[in-house]
């Protein structure tokens, strides 16, 4: 599912092959359950992305004669276009179509192994290689027949692109990352490796009350040919032909990554808005200067908790300012890291040597300051909260989600730099956890996991960071109070026919959408946050019930909060004003529990930077603001 986002280095490596190629058709290969037969695309026709040219369904159908025709010679049973979708575009079988190809997506029957018992009589592992086979042999027989019809599909392809730009009311989209240089240049880089042409803005803009300053705003015109790629990455779509979905109904990448951003609206693009062409990221090199006194690192960069992690690990004194300050000209908001250079464990020139390196390896810049007399509060006031090394556990195994489990690991591992232990629930129930500071909790079933251990632990000072049935978990076994709504799955007041059933509850199932919240950007969750407004992805029908007390629900759904994507109208009318992060108060120490994932497949950069804070400021959060 990375083929759009493309944050694994196998799809990087993967999508610069297929751009240089531009292969005329694409097959993917899968298994399902075992009691299927075999599935050749097309998928269902009401569930084809609308950025996909008819064409390309047209030419799928041609294919899918040659694949019923091989895999009747062999005696195989099989079906199309009763289930499966062409929709989201980070799939193997969709991404190609809105590139030119033809991609074809082929789901074999599991044997599950070397032979398997099913509803259709035995099937064997060979059996499932043979079809695959034959239909990697029928989609060669349909290039070979079809060649001049491919080649042709592939030019008009682009062409009518151009065309379709130039009716495009939406003429190009203008975007900045606020004051975060690192995140601005991932969306450069995914823009670029997508092969979508990115420029600087000339001049200052504003846009529906927004401002986009020349320095560091970059415009995305629609006038290329790769127009319905650049539509897909920024386009907000909330109407639909139908309500089911294979994958996540929306992507918008630039809301994903809590950019800045809007359309450019008109007959044709103002001249005076194009600046350079940007070829390739410029990432941000960082900057340090020598201090005898103390060091700021503000905390607007993706990577600032790369660079303090690297302090904490060090036994370094850190702390955070939970108000605003400024030494001369230069302010510095909550959230700004505290570093003194005195009661360390290091000398001043080893101490400044030390976070040179950090600057090197984040790009993250760190401020000299030469004086604690600074405005709004002195560098020794206790507005100053004391930082720990968060020394995180993950729990694992069992029940628990591995992919979930996967994207915090490489969130905290391979992008900030952070030792983590992956802790079986077998080895939480048995071994001594008080080493761990921070245990994450994600989405799964926990089990026979240890409630006692669990609730001693926190109360003698850790932090939990839960999301979906992690935190759903804590609250079924009275760890935290917090509560939660049922979604809704039917209507029995509404009489339907049978055959309706599955695609009713069906479309009460929230798939992966995009919702909008409200924030409180004095609580340490939301440290580094430049706009209350701010995103949130969402998949499943879990529904969080604000806290009693008003400050501990640091984030709440808004009231009409869709934003992109699909949600029943039942669902979103529910989910208005409903908590997407509570923090639960056990003893001495913290639960931040999210509703939802905020780490969903790597690319969601914008809310990575909540569930980091809940890490690292987790345990400054004060007990009577979370009741």
């Amino acid at each position: 599912r990375d083929w759009l986002p493309m944050q694994h280095p196998e799809s990087k490596a993967r999508m610069a092959k297929f751009h240089e190629w531009k292969p005329n058709i694409v097959t993917d290969h899968h298994e399902m359950g075992s009691n299927s037969t075999f599935f050749f695309q097309p998928g269902i026709p009401s569930r084809n992305n609308p950025l996909i040219p008819q064409a390309t369904v047209l030419l799928t159908e041609k294919i899918a004669r040659f694949h019923a025709r091989e895999l009747d010679k062999i005696g195989s049973f099989y079906y199309s276009q009763e289930s499966f979708d062409d929709f989201y575009f980070g799939k193997g079988s969709t991404y190609p179509d809105i590139n030119g190809s033809i991609g074809i997506l082929f789901e074999q029957a599991s044997s599950r192994g070397h032979v398997q018992n099913t509803v259709n009589g035995e099937l064997t592992f060979k059996f499932g290689i043979r079809n695959h086979f034959t239909t990697a042999y029928s989609t060669v027989l349909s290039a070979q027949d079809l060649r001049l019809e491919l080649l042709e599909h592939q030019r008009t392809f682009y062409k009518e692109a151009l065309n379709a730009a130039s009716s495009d009311p939406v003429k190009a989209y203008i975007w900045n990352a606020g004051k975060d240089k690192s995140k601005a240049q991932h969306f450069i880089d995914l823009l670029i490796r997508n092969q979508v042409a990115v420029y600087t803005v000339k001049s200052d803009q504003r846009i529906n009350g927004k401002t986009f300053a020349a320095g560091n705003s970059f415009i995305v015109p629609l006038n290329q040919t790769n127009y319905r790629l650049a539509k897909t990455i920024f386009e907000s779509r909330t109407t639909f032909t139908d309500s089911l979905f294979y994958d996540v109904s929306a992507w918008t990448l630039p809301l994903a990554m809590n950019l800045n951003y809007g359309e450019i609206r008109g007959k044709s693009l103002p001249g005076n808005l194009l600046g350079s062409k940007v070829d390739a990221p410029v990432w941000p090199e960082g900057a340090i200067s020598q201090s005898d006194y103390a060091y700021a690192i503000r905390w607007d960069d993706y990577y600032a908790p790369k660079i303090l992690n690297g302090v904490l690990s060090k036994d370094l004194i850190a702390k955070v300012a939970t108000k605003s300050f400024a030494s001369g000209s230069d302010s510095y908001t909550r959230g700004t890291i505290l570093i003194p250079v005195s009661g360390q464990n290091m000398e001043s020139e080893d101490l400044y040597q030390y976070l040179s390196s950090l600057v090197s390896e984040s790009g993250v810049d760190i401020y000299p300051l030469n004086s604690g007399h600074t405005s709004g509060v002195n560098l020794g006031s206790g507005s100053f909260r004391p930082l720990r090394d968060p020394k995180v556990a993950i729990i694992t195994d069992g029940g628990v989600s591995g992919n979930d489990v996967g994207e915090v690991w490489h969130l905290l591992d391979y992008r900030m730099d952070m030792g983590v232990t992956l802790l079986p629930i077998d080895l939480f129930n048995r071994r001594d956890i008080s080493r761990y500071k921070t245990i994450i909790m994600v989405n799964g079933n926990y089990g026979n996991l240890n409630v006692k251990k669990m609730k001693s632990w926190l109360q003698n000072g850790g932090v939990v960071v839960a999301n979906r049935q992690g935190g759903k978990w804590l609250a079924d076994k009275e760890i935290t109070k917090i509560e939660y709504l049922s979604a809704t799955k039917s209507d029995s007041l509404i009489k339907r026919a049978y055959d309706d059933n599955s695609n009713f509850s069906g479309a009460q199932v929230i798939g992966g959408a995009i919702f909008n919240t409200r924030g409180d950007l004095t609580h340490p969750i939301l440290y580094g946050v430049e706009n209350p407004e701010m995103p949130v992805f969402r998949r499943g029908q879990l529904f969080m019930k604000p806290a009693k007390g008003q400050y501990a629900t640091p984030l709440v759904y808004a009231s009409q909060p869709l934003l992109a994507g699909y949600i029943s109208k039942e669902n979103h009318q529910k989910l208005g004003g409903t908590a997407a992060i509570n923090v639960s108060s056990v003893g001495s120490g913290r639960v931040i529990t999210f509703v939802d994932n905020p780490n969903f497949r790597a690319f969601w950069y914008g809310t990575n930077k909540l569930f980091l804070n809940a890490i690292f400021f987790g345990h400054t959060i004060s007990g009577s603001s979370t009741r």
